[in-house]
């Protein structure tokens, strides 16, 4: 992992702790699209799962998350938080990975709906790329999604309608009109 996206996912890591603990789905879901933004820039799929896994704890707090035991799940961010800030990427993958398992261990109902936030999820998120520029096709395949379910949502949303329009003036496009007549 890229020094400059370690530094960013721990920062992600350490803010999203405290909003767990607090059960603040808004700023989770804030680290949520930083993350993504993250992954983004450098096409990195550690930010990626830290996007998924953020947006999925602001979606369990928002539905009913004082009913979940979360001390378990902050406890291996915390781990996740120390082992990048000690460079050990075999163990923050480890805790990456325990922390979903976990997650998906709770509770069978939890399991489902936890594979249901994760497949929203990186259909949202796969929007979000596609809105920083990525092609549909690319964003499927960096996030495992067909390209179907992402062009539904993406069509289903502005997101096409805020990408920039770049027009010449009408009078560059009438000069190549000229030009082609001449």
């Amino acid at each position: 992992m890229q020094d400059q996206v370690r530094s960013n996912v721990v920062e992600i890591l350490t803010q999203a702790i405290p909003s767990l603990e607090s059960k603040d789905s808004f700023a989770l879901a804030a680290l949520s699209d930083r993350a993504i933004e993250l992954a983004a820039v450098f096409h990195d799929e550690d930010a990626l799962g830290i996007a998924l896994v953020t947006y999925a704890f602001g979606k369990l707090v928002s539905r009913g998350g004082e009913e979940k035991p979360l001390a378990p799940m902050i406890l291996l961010l915390q781990t996740a938080v120390n082992a990048l800030s000690s460079d050990d990427n075999s163990a923050y993958k480890k805790s990456i990975q325990r922390l979903t398992r976990h997650i998906q261990m709770v509770d069978n109902k939890i399991n489902l709906y936890f594979q249901e936030i994760l497949e929203k999820a990186r259909i949202k998120k796969g929007s979000k790329l596609f809105e920083s520029g990525f092609s549909i096709a690319a964003v499927a395949s960096l996030l495992g999604i067909s390209q179907w379910e992402l062009a539904r949502y993406v069509g289903n949303t502005t997101v096409q309608e805020t990408q920039p329009l770049h027009t010449l003036s009408v009078g560059k496009r009438l000069k190549i009109a000229r030009g082609l007549f001449t």
